[in-house]
């Protein structure tokens, strides 16, 4: 098994939406839903490098979050197994900050189980529709 990665994930919500982002299409694990964020370097804390994939990934700088879980995934991809220990903090943004693409989409409560998501992010929107007010 490989070292254990950390993610750090932004749930950013404006209102009843959540902001969603696809997996390219030539990649590991194409064309299925994730949350934005990214991976945790070394020394840093999972709150300031959610801050910085956000700002090099969409240009959003976010000002406070709180800390909505910690969830943890073992990927087995072609005899390989990645165990992933994700950190997902909940943001509310303004819509009109982050806009839609081909690669990233604002979803309703009730998309979110209709998406094909990364299994690892599968708790998370189980979570999510559990908890997040109707």
């Amino acid at each position: 098994m490989e070292a254990t990665r950390l993610v750090a994930l932004g749930l950013l919500t404006s209102g009843p939406e959540i902001l969603v982002t696809r997996r390219p299409d030539d990649g590991p694990l194409p064309g299925l839903w994730q949350f934005p964020g990214g991976k945790v370097e070394f020394g840093e804390h999972p709150w300031d490098a959610l801050r910085r994939e956000l700002r090099e990934e969409m240009g959003l700088r976010i000002g406070r979050g709180t800390l909505f879980g910690v969830y943890s995934y073992v990927y087995r991809i072609e005899n390989r197994e990645a165990h992933y220990v994700l950190v997902a903090y909940h943001v509310r943004v303004a819509r009109a900050r982050v806009k839609e693409t081909g690669g990233r989409r604002w979803a309703k409560r009730s998309d979110l189980r209709r998406l094909p998501f990364l299994a690892g992010s599968k708790p998370i929107v189980a979570d999510l529709v559990r908890r997040w007010p109707k």
